[in-house]
Parts: structure tokens; C-alpha cells; sequence
């Protein structure tokens, strides 16, 4: 693997996961470092780290995500937007 000028290893990018320090999220972001720790690409431990992540918060994305999947991720400003753009029938 080659470290490119972000900091992030090659091989990481190819993962879709963001920028050291990232803070704000997407859900794809968020799915990228799900995918990361569930293949061994990622630990837990180098996660929060590398992106000021609680157990608690890598938790609740994997609940999150494992109940409705990408779109579990989304941040809860986001899914009031959706909400709020369906019709009421």
C-alpha cells in the first residue's frame, strides 16, 4: 500500500473511506467504515482514532445500519427533510 498526500493508505481510498478527522458524515462514509471494520481493514481501536468515534456512536451505525442499511445512516436532520418532502395521502 502507498501513503498518498491526505494521509490516507491507497488501499483506503479504494474503500470510500473519508479523510482522517472527518466530522461530518454521510451515510455512505459512515457504510465505507462499517465495511472497513466488519472485512479487518479497519479495528475498531484505529476508527476512533483516526476519526474521534465513541464505541458508543460505532455502535449505534451498526444498529442503525443493520436494521434499515444505508439509509438507517442518514443523520436525523436528513430524515426529517424526507419526511417532511412525502405527501400526506
Amino acid at each position: 500500500m502507498r501513503i498518498v498526500a491526505s494521509g490516507i493508505v491507497q488501499g483506503e481510498l479504494a474503500l470510500g473511506l473519508p479523510q482522517e478527522g472527518n466530522v461530518r458524515w454521510t451515510a455512505r462514509q459512515k457504510a465505507a467504515v462499517l465495511r472497513a471494520l466488519s472485512n479487518g481493514s479497519l479495528s475498531a481501536i484505529e476508527a476512533r482514532e483516526r476519526y474521534m468515534l465513541s464505541l458508543e456512536e460505532l455502535a449505534d451505525w451498526q444498529a442503525s445500519f443493520s436494521r434499515a442499511g444505508t439509509g438507517g445512516l442518514l443523520s436525523k436532520s436528513r430524515l426529517r427533510l424526507r419526511s417532511a418532502e412525502r405527501p400526506s395521502y
